[in-house]
């Protein structure tokens, strides 16, 4: 597969991207995708098209190169559970790698045009598609190295594709009153 390549600034990432399967699904986004009775939000390989639901927000950190959050189409930062599943449950903002680690994650750009490698803070294993407990393809930290075919995902721009609102507005109704 090659030799990984950090990436070092906001400038390295589009601030919206889509993810793409490279392999068995291939030409499938990343989503985010309800399991456990509509309970748990868990990051997924499961849309067809590219839309708004498959534009994830790259925030960086300025601390460390790098590293960066990321916000899935449902608002919520991605986060690592105890099982190493990545999910979007994270509401608030979180604070530091170093006290926050499961919210952060280490890119790393292939050789190769448009791929994308994302190693998880908590223990350095890379995010993979895996199936695993009733989730299908999803995001799960558990590959040891860049050789894993299920490691790399192609990314692309999602700028055009993401909704972006303030967080709270107000909207009126003309109901004749």
């Amino acid at each position: 597969m090659g030799t990984p390549v950090l990436l070092v600034s906001g400038a390295s990432l589009p601030r919206f991207i889509a993810l793409e399967s490279l392999s068995g699904s291939a030409g499938v986004y990343l989503t985010v995708t309800m399991h456990e009775g509509g309970q748990v939000p868990y990051l997924t390989i499961a849309a067809e098209q590219k839309t708004r639901m498959v534009a994830h927000e790259v925030v960086y950190n300025a601390d460390e190169a790098g590293v960066l959050m990321l916000r899935a189409p449902n608002g919520r930062f991605w986060q690592r559970n105890s099982s190493g599943f990545i999910l979007a449950d994270r509401e608030t903002t979180p604070s530091s790698p170093a006290s926050d680690p499961a919210c952060y994650f280490r890119a790393f750009r292939h050789d190769e045009a448009g791929q994308l490698l994302l190693q998880s803070l908590v223990d350095a294993k890379y995010i993979k598609r895996f199936t695993l407990d009733g989730v299908s393809n999803g995001l799960h930290a558990s590959a040891t190295g860049v050789g894993d075919t299920y490691a790399a995902f192609r990314y692309s721009s999602a700028v055009h594709d993401a909704v972006v609102l303030p967080r709270h507005i107000t909207l009126y109704g003309d109901n004749s009153k």
